[in-house]
């Protein structure tokens, strides 16, 4: 097991707003518009600076799947990062991305922040109670889908992985 965390990474709702950035509202001022298959993403350097600045790994976990390495990634000047992909687990009952979550958490114990602003409302269909049956430290975030991730919850993950780095 490696102890460094892992960031498993959502794109819609988290990096790109729906509908697009109000930027008195999230915090960060460079916003940007690029189309990306068709999709307008408003995105913040600033942010992505931020989150490839952290000390974990990042890992997407979206329905971009592999375009987040072709389309997304480019947009913060981002390496490739592996993808979590929802195969089968897209046609089955209950949240894919849990599912999928689930599993690379168990065959990779180590602790995880989860980005998604699908997750309150997947803690509150009992989606994702298995994240209390790990004994990883773990963090969540769910942003609001209309701002997207903000410089204050990112500040919470920072100290999340700063307190990580200064309990060992």
């Amino acid at each position: 097991m490696t102890d460094r965390p892992v960031i498993l990474l959502d794109v819609d709702g988290v990096l790109n707003a729906c509908p697009h950035r109000d930027p008195e509202k999230v915090g960060f001022t460079d916003f940007r518009v690029k189309l990306c298959d068709g999709f307008k993403i408003t995105h913040s350097l600033e942010m992505g600076e931020r989150l490839i600045a952290l000390d974990a790994d990042i890992v997407w976990l979206t329905t971009w799947e592999n375009r987040s390495n072709t389309l997304i990634g480019p947009l913060f000047g981002w390496p490739e990062f592996p993808v979590l992909e929802g195969g089968e687990e897209w046609y089955r009952p209950g949240w894919w991305k849990s599912t999928v979550a689930e599993k690379f958490i168990r065959e990779n114990p180590r602790p995880f922040v989860w980005i998604d602003d699908d997750l309150a409302d997947a803690e509150d269909n009992g989606e994702i109670d298995w994240v209390g049956d790990v004994d990883l430290p773990h963090f969540g975030v769910a942003p609001l889908t209309t701002t997207g991730l903000t410089p204050l919850s990112l500040a919470g993950i920072e100290l999340f992985l700063w307190g990580l780095t200064n309990d060992r």
